[in-house]
């Protein structure tokens, strides 16, 4: 197991890179569709690695890609797990149709409500 920066995260868990003799184990659940990655600022060494494999998952559609929709475009979301963040939108608007679509501020299953005030991905045009 290798750290990069924290010890643990802000639940206590032990945040760690595990490897397998030369198996990087946390690619390889990115890369089978069986994790999502998610940068967490400063712990992110490895992220343009995972956000590489995440993305092959995502175009060969395998595991938690494997019905997902593209939310641009889309008139149904997935609302019963997280499955997109602000960086799957184009606009602030495609971000707001999601989270309104999900059950906007009693549901914010995707978190795109960062600070709760009801309007989703603010960062984006």
């Amino acid at each position: 197991m290798e750290k990069d920066v924290s010890e643990i995260d802000r639940y206590g868990r032990l945040l760690r890179y595990v490897y397998l003799d030369a198996l990087f184990v946390n690619g390889e659940l990115v890369e089978k569709g069986y994790a999502e990655l998610y940068r967490y600022p400063p712990d992110i060494a490895l992220c343009d690695e995972l956000e590489t494999l995440e993305s092959k998952a995502k175009a060969q559609k395998i595991g938690l890609w494997d019905t997902q929709e593209t939310p641009s475009g889309t008139e149904e979301y997935i609302c019963s797990r997280n499955a997109y963040n602000c960086t799957d939108f184009k606009t602030r608007s495609e971000a707001q149709a999601a989270f309104d679509f999900c059950g906007g501020k009693s549901n914010d299953i995707h978190k795109l409500d960062s600070d709760l005030d009801g309007i989703a991905c603010e960062s984006l045009p």
